[in-house]
């Protein structure tokens, strides 16, 4: 391997790590198979939740409750209800928002907490 091969996969490491580090943000949800309400989260905005700002921003991580209970390893404070989204930076909480009160407040109160750690939704 020459020198130059060295030093340039050193600079595409350090590219990689620099990425991860300017976007650590994560949408975290909490959902259980029997929760009604996950289901039509699911269908209303799950669908293009990773097509939109906020998806590419703040990727979704589904965790059901009943693995997080038994798991016990998590950091942020366990939910008691279904669904719960954590929006989570750097894997420390920063915003949670505990059920689903619909499609147009979900993305109210999302855009409200994603702006905490620097979001800027559209005017």
């Amino acid at each position: 391997m020459t020198r130059s091969s060295v030093i340039l996969i050193i600079f595409a490491l350090f590219v990689c790590c620099l990425v991860r580090l300017a976007n650590s943000a994560e949408l975290l949800m909490v959902e259980s198979a029997s929760c009604e309400w996950c289901e039509a989260w699911h269908e209303e905005i799950g669908l293009v939740y990773s097509k939109t700002r906020e998806g590419k921003y703040a990727p979704l991580r589904r965790v059901d409750i009943s693995d997080m209970l038994s798991a016990n390893q998590t950091k942020i404070r366990l939910p008691s209800f279904t669904p719960t989204f954590v929006v989570l930076d750097n894997d420390k909480e920063v915003a949670r928002i505990i059920g689903y009160p619909g499609e147009d407040f979900f993305w109210l109160m999302l855009h409200d907490a994603l702006k905490k750690i620097g979001f800027k939704p559209e005017s």
